[in-house]
């Protein structure tokens, strides 16, 4: 017989801990809501396709 979570065995099983993310302090004066300046968010470089050898 397989062996069934006993619904009252549940608080012996401690929930996972969740911490909410801390954010981290911003400069004095910048909005907390304002976008990142274009300097703090790269672009990445365009990929290019991988060229095909010629077939012989």
């Amino acid at each position: 017989m397989p062996d069934l979570p006993n619904p009252r065995a549940g608080a012996r099983v401690m929930p996972r801990h969740t911490v909410p993310p801390v954010e981290e302090p911003s400069p004095p004066g910048v909005p907390p809501d304002l976008p990142l300046p274009p300097e703090e968010d790269p672009v990445p470089p365009p990929v290019e396709p991988p060229v095909a050898a010629p077939c012989r």
